[in-house]
């Protein structure tokens, strides 16, 4: 048995997770200045001063430590039909 190779099993990670394929949540960001610049990923035009809502990729990551944009703060949407929940009857 010299001459005979041993092949390697493989991994068994119990808690392995497969990748997922889903898109990232988008995310509003604007401008740091409204006279401020800052053209789109794709080359089509530059962010409009009211801001737009992305995919944070790493080009909008460099752009956040940058300081050119910014991320605006949204409120989470809320479904008309529910109510609150009330305490007591």
């Amino acid at each position: 048995m010299a001459g005979r190779r041993l092949r390697r099993q493989p991994s068994r990670r119990a808690n392995r997770v497969p990748p997922t394929r889903t898109r990232p949540m988008k995310t509003r960001i604007k401008p740091r200045a409204s006279t401020l610049s800052v053209l789109l990923p794709d080359g089509s035009g530059t962010l409009p001063p009211d801001g737009l809502a992305v995919h944070l990729d790493t080009y909008w990551h460099r752009r956040i430590a940058d300081g050119d944009v910014i991320v605006v703060a949204t409120k989470p949407q809320t479904n008309a039909k529910t109510r609150p929940a009330t305490r007591g009857a």
